[in-house]
């Protein structure tokens, strides 16, 4: 399908119904209720060109402008259908004197009704102690692929895994 009119129109049209509606709301609406499992994925977007705008910050190599984004994705027909997303910088992390931490406990919190006894399906930037904790907690049953060769030690010192 081809829109009438340039790109820039389009992009505008976009921009106006993004304004106007709410992302996350639609983007609940594809959840696969028969899913076996959800995932969670943090990435980066970068934003070069974004030098005023007060969400952006700096990404992980500490000079590019951008953010992060935590999707969170159903599995279907050996694709990811994102339903669900948290966005967060290093600026809104400073403003707030805060941490990810904060936020990716929002996505999950927010998410933890449609997931029911269904994992939590995370990539190695969740390994932290605090995180893992707290999905405890919260009875979230979770699974978080490691980093071949990573190494765990138990209370004692004692290398596990």
């Amino acid at each position: 399908m081809k829109w009438p009119g340039n790109e820039s129109a389009s992009y505008k049209c976009i921009q106006r119904f993004t304004a106007e509606a709410s992302l996350k709301s639609i983007l609940l609406r594809l959840y696969q209720e028969e899913a076996p499992f959800l995932i969670g994925d943090p990435t980066e977007m970068p934003r070069p060109d974004a030098k005023k705008t007060e969400y952006v910050g700096t990404l992980s190599d500490g000079q590019t402008s951008g953010y992060w984004l935590l999707i969170l994705a159903t599995p279907y027909q050996w694709r990811a259908i994102p339903c669900h997303f948290v966005s967060y910088s290093s600026a809104i992390i400073g403003a707030e004197v805060s941490s990810r931490n904060r936020y990716h406990y929002q996505a999950f919190a927010e998410v933890k009704e449609l997931l029911g006894e269904k994992p939590l399906v995370l990539d190695r930037e969740f390994s932290y102690l605090e995180l893992m904790q707290a999905l405890v907690i919260e009875e979230v049953n979770f699974v978080i692929r490691l980093k071949l060769g990573a190494h765990f030690f138990d209370q004692e010192g004692k290398q596990v895994l």
